[in-house]
């Protein structure tokens, strides 16, 4: 039959691991200067040896499919039904001796007219064995189309407007990956207290108590996806603008029952189906492209801006509207807001009490947001935003003349914040001091103080090292993410040498970056202290040679 096609695949890997190690230890002798002698430390040990082997992991794949494509008199039309499955089985943790098996049927039409009316519907049926019997499988749709106006009889060739597509699309898409623990429908057991027999200590017998209680009603989390686009082209295609707006409303996502009682006998209550997050934004790009001779050049501009808020999240039932994470962003920091230090013990004694403790000149004052007179965990709310940022935005331009080219691209985000500490941030922690220690809160300096009064040694029970605004950076940045020079030699000069081109250039990535945070990436993941690797800062020269 013309137009249809059968095919298939089928994949199998099994990945394990086994190594050994080897190490020895030096002598380690310790210098006395007085005396100028060394006394031997650590004596020569035998060297140790280690041996580990993983389990392999399994993964199986399987797919068929049956497509058809076919036009005629201006309609084309193409469709697919396709089946997969994939079994995965993974060593280590509770219940690894079941494997993961996903299994889903997909069919897709396509239809368009002249390439002016474009339609495709589609449907997953998906099953997964993560889930309880009766709430395995779930059914996806999808539906898209699109209408190409200059394409029309009536639009008529015109010098100012060459292109323009409307489209819209809704869809659904399902997810089974639900945490790390993959059968939340399955009671366990854990390891329990020890105890002991007898009068006198003997060892301690391990026990058995109940694990989480089972959900067997926990089931997909699923994402409903909008999305409106019009992309058009001016001045014979010289001119390019692009606009989508999209939304996403995502629920049942998995979240733990906070706001119900732990049932009697059991180690935790199971996870269940509750939450809710919407994300909607747009996104933008106007780009220019012209030749002139042997002189072209392009730029190229994009923005986005995507804005997410917790709907619904089953957390437990706070003290004051503005402690709770529902109707903020996923990730928004919730801390405390300072207000300046404490100028003198007689501020101290006139402001409210924090945590109970005696606060000194010099320390953090945080504010009261329930006017109660005290400074404790019911005075934290949402400071700065969150650590992915709502805004990005990218700048890509390029010049060509003579076999010369250069290309840049700066790129950089906004509306966003990084929360520093430890390392990074503190004051002697770890024996660390930084520039911005020097502003330290002195009664000398007291007016003029940036950063808190010094303690014997920073960590994260002293009130002055609370998560607070005073901690977190502006993580806005722009970057000069590439820059690109390159010559392509004429051809007529390599010809007579059996060359068939050759191009020489030099690039640069992530050559420049201005930001507010200095010590680490703005791009750093969160939390991390700086402990994480690094991008890279690369020069690059290069020759691009082809007989």
């Amino acid at each position: 039959m013309k137009g249809l096609s059968i095919d298939g695949k089928f994949s199998y890997d099994a990945g394990w691991n086994n190594n050994r190690s080897i190490q020895q230890r030096p002598n380690i002798y310790q210098y006395n200067p007085i005396a100028e002698t060394y006394k031997q430390g650590l004596e020569m040990v035998l060297p140790t040896k280690a041996t580990n082997k993983t389990a392999a992991t399994h993964r199986k794949y399987a797919e068929a499919a049956v497509r058809y494509k076919q036009s005629f008199s201006g309609h084309n039309i193409s469709g697919l039904v396709l089946y997969n499955m994939s079994y995965t089985s993974t060593p280590g943790g509770r219940y690894s001796y079941v494997p993961h098996i996903y299994q889903a049927l997909v069919g897709r039409v396509n239809y368009d007219y002249e390439n002016r009316y474009l339609f495709e519907i589609n449907a997953g049926y998906n099953g997964s064995n993560r889930f309880a019997e009766g709430h395995r499988y779930q059914l996806f749709p999808a539906a898209s189309m699109g209408w190409v106006l200059t394409n029309e009889p009536f639009f008529k060739e015109n010098p100012i407007l060459s292109f323009t597509k409307l489209r819209f699309s809704y869809g659904e898409v399902g997810n089974d990956k639900l945490g790390s623990f993959s059968y939340y429908y399955r009671s366990g057991y854990d390891n329990g207290l020890g105890y002991t027999f007898g009068e006198t200590q003997n060892p301690a017998i391990t026990g058995l108590i109940q694990g989480k209680s089972a959900n067997e009603n926990i089931t997909w989390e699923i994402a409903r996806k909008y999305n409106l686009g019009i992309e058009t082209k001016w001045l014979k295609d010289k001119i390019s603008a692009n606009i989508d707006f999209f939304k996403e409303r995502r629920s049942n996502i998995l979240c733990e029952p906070e706001r119900y009682s732990q049932a009697a006998g059991s180690n935790g209550l199971a996870p269940i189906n509750y939450g809710v997050v919407t994300n909607q934004g747009y996104d933008l790009e106007i780009g220019y492209q012209d030749q002139k001779g042997d002189f072209g050049y392009s730029v190229k501009a994009i923005y986005g801006y995507a804005h997410n808020k917790i709907v619904e999240k089953s957390e437990s039932v706070k003290p004051y509207s503005y402690m709770s994470q529902t109707g903020n962003p996923i990730g928004q920091f919730i801390g405390y807001i300072s207000d300046g230090f404490f100028s003198s013990y007689e501020d101290v004694a006139s402001s409210p009490v924090q945590f109970g403790q005696v606060s000194r000149p010099g320390d953090i004052k945080y504010k009261d947001l329930n006017h109660d007179g005290v400074i404790d965990s019911n005075d934290q709310a949402p400071i700065g935003y969150n650590p992915v940022p709502e805004m990005t935005f990218s700048l890509t331009a390029g010049l060509n003349w003579k076999g010369f080219d250069f290309s840049v691209l700066l790129q950089g985000a906004t509306r966003s914040s990084i929360y520093l500490q430890g390392d990074i941030a503190w004051d002697n922690s770890w024996g660390n001091y930084y520039e911005e220690h020097i502003g330290r809160w002195t009664p000398e300096t007291a007016a003029t103080a940036t950063y808190p009064r010094f303690t014997k040694a920073a960590t994260a029970t002293h009130p002055n090292y609370y998560k607070s605004d005073y901690w977190l950076k502006d993580s806005k940045y722009l970057r000069l993410k590439n820059i690109q020079l390159g010559y392509t030699i004429p051809r007529k000069l390599l010809k007579k040498i059996g060359i068939r081109s050759l191009r020489v250039y030099t690039n640069a990535y992530n050559l420049l970056t201005w930001d507010n945070v200095k010590k680490v990436d703005p791009e750093s993941p969160n939390n991390s202290n700086g402990q994480f690797y690094p991008q890279q800062k690369v020069i690059n020269f290069g020759i691009n040679l082809n007989f």
